[in-house]
C-alpha cells in the first residue's frame, strides 16, 4: 500500500498512516546558513566536514529516491513495510473470499454467517461479507441516522475511511448515488447514497469487477469504469460499465441520463482502515 503525503504539510493523503520507523520530514528548508551551520557544528563534533554532511546527503537521495523533485507542495509515496503490506492484503483476500461465498443468492435472501442472520439486500450483503471475515460494519450503526446505506456511509466517514481517489483495491466497499428515486419526488439527481457493494477485482484498463446485491437478479458481480464512466463498453466490446440506474439497460430508449454504474459512482470505503478500526472478529480497537 502507498501512503501518499505533502512535504510542506505532512499531509497524508493515502490509504494508511506512516510508521514511525520511516522518515520524519520537517517543514522548514535547510538555507544556505542553516546548512553552514550545522556542518560547522558536526565538525567540531567530529573533527570531518566531509563526513558531518552524510546525512544531509543520504536525506537527500531518499527524497529523490521516492520522486520528490523538489520542496514544494509535491506528493510523494512511502511504500509500506512487506510485512504490513501482506497483512493488509490478507485482510483484503478474507473480505472478497467471503464476498464470494455469497454470489449467486436470490434478492433479499436470507443467509447465517458465522452465526449471525443476514438479509441479503445491498447492505446486508456487504455487511455479511465483512462479518464473515471477521469485522462488523454495523458496530456503530445506532449512532447515524437514515438507511442501512447511509448508516453505512457515515461510519465510514467517522473512522476516516471513506474517500473520493478513484483509485480503489480489491476488499473496498463502494457507493453510489442516485440510482433510484429514492425520496419519490419525480425528480432525478437529489437522491443521495443509494447502494452499495464490495471491489473484487481491478483490471489494467481501468475496470472494476464488484460484487453487490442487485433488486432482480440477487447477489451478482458487476463492472464500472471511472475513465469512461459514461460509456457502457469498450471498442472491443468489453463491458466497461453495467447499468446501475433501477430498471435501465443496455438498448434501452428510456434510460435516464445517468444510467451507468461508472456514472453513479460516490466514493470507496477503504478495507484497510476498516478493518483497523474495528479489529479483528469485529470487536473494535
Amino acid at each position: 500500500m502507498i501512503v501518499h503525503c505533502t512535504i510542506q504539510s505532512r499531509e497524508c493523503i493515502g490509504l494508511t498512516s506512516i510508521p514511525p520507523t520511516h522518515i520524519v520530514l520537517k517543514r522548514r528548508a535547510v538555507d544556505a546558513a542553516g546548512m553552514s551551520g550545522y556542518n560547522h557544528a558536526m565538525k567540531k563534533r567530529t573533527g570531518n566536514s566531509r563526513t558531518a554532511l552524510l546525512p544531509v546527503l543520504y536525506a537527500t537521495l531518499a527524497l529523490t529516491a521516492v520522486g520528490c523533485p523538489s520542496l514544494g507542495a509535491r506528493p510523494f509515496a512511502f511504500a509500506s513495510p512487506p510485512e504490513k503490506a501482506a497483512e493488509e492484503d490478507r485482510e483484503r483476500k478474507r473480505v472478497v473470499e467471503s464476498a464470494r461465498e455469497l454470489l449467486g443468492r436470490k434478492p433479499n435472501e436470507k443467509v447465517t454467517v458465522r452465526g449471525r442472520v443476514f438479509m441479503l439486500d445491498c447492505i446486508g450483503t456487504v455487511s455479511a461479507a465483512y462479518w464473515g471475515a471477521g469485522y462488523d460494519l454495523q458496530r456503530d450503526f445506532a449512532k447515524h441516522g437514515g438507511n442501512g446505506v447511509l448508516r453505512l456511509h457515515s461510519s465510514l466517514k467517522a473512522w476516516g475511511a471513506l474517500h473520493e481517489l478513484k483509485e480503489t483495491e480489491r476488499g473496498d466497499i463502494v457507493f453510489w448515488a442516485n440510482t433510484y428515486d429514492r425520496n419519490e419526488d419525480g425528480k432525478m439527481g437529489n437522491d443521495g447514497i443509494t447502494h452499495a457493494g464490495i471491489v473484487v477485482q481491478a483490471d489494467e484498463d481501468g475496470t472494476i469487477h464488484y460484487l453487490h446485491a442487485s433488486v432482480t437478479r440477487g447477489v451478482v458481480i458487476a463492472y464500472f469504469n471511472l475513465r469512461h464512466p459514461d460509456v457502457a463498453k469498450s471498442p472491443a466490446g468489453k463491458i466497461w460499465n453495467s447499468p446501475m440506474y433501477l430498471g435501465s439497460n443496455y438498448g434501452l430508449a428510456n434510460n435516464p441520463p445517468h444510467w451507468l454504474s461508472g456514472d453513479l459512482w460516490s466514493s470507496f470505503g477503504d478495507a484497510e482502515k476498516t478493518a483497523r478500526e474495528l479489529g479483528s472478529g469485529g470487536k473494535g480497537t
